[in-house]
């Protein structure tokens, strides 16, 4: 996740050199020209007015305005998608937590163990604690639904929920 994110921005900045460069390479050059044909004017004794530059400098101006709020939209777009998308494995994470209660002691112990695993390298797997992940991120879901598994065989109908819950883990 980090990484797409990290790719996103550098993406980002390599758009922004570039418009960057190209708007400055334009106003110098434009800058240039200008001169040029104002000396060459002026020896020819032929001197016109300024053009109306007030318009072209607003209307560039907008166009940046139009930019940085484009840009500025997508990326808080982004990071909405992200918390809301954070907030739902949280929220998933927790209530397969507590719905553990309902699970047979073996099952219960290995299912809270496999889910603090998860959160614990689920901190690393963004950065937010330091280290390496101890474990793929499969290999927990795996663990995981084949605890699930058991305690759905020896309690068939009786813990639909904390098996719904368990899905909705994997799913998010």
């Amino acid at each position: 996740m980090l990484n797409a994110s990290g790719s996103a921005v550098s993406q980002f900045a390599v758009y922004f050199l570039v418009t960057i460069s190209v708007a400055l390479l334009s106003i110098e050059l434009g800058y240039r020209h200008a001169r040029k044909r104002l000396l060459r004017a002026q020896r020819e004794g032929d001197v016109e007015k300024e053009a109306p530059v007030g318009a072209m400098v607003g209307t560039t101006l907008g166009l940046l305005a139009f930019l940085l709020a484009f840009t500025f939209g997508l990326a808080a777009d982004t990071f909405h998608a992200r918390k809301v998308a954070l907030l739902e494995e949280v929220k998933a994470i927790r209530s397969t937590y507590l719905l553990a209660d309902v699970v047979p002691e073996p099952q219960r112990a290995a299912i809270r163990g496999i889910l603090r695993d998860y959160v614990d390298d689920r901190l690393r797997w963004v950065g937010a604690k330091p280290g390496r992940p101890r474990v793929p991120e499969q290999e927990l879901i795996d663990a995981l639904w084949r605890q699930a598994a058991i305690v759905g065989i020896h309690n068939p109908g009786g813990v639909d929920v904390f098996l719904a819950s368990v899905g909705r883990i994997i799913d998010v």
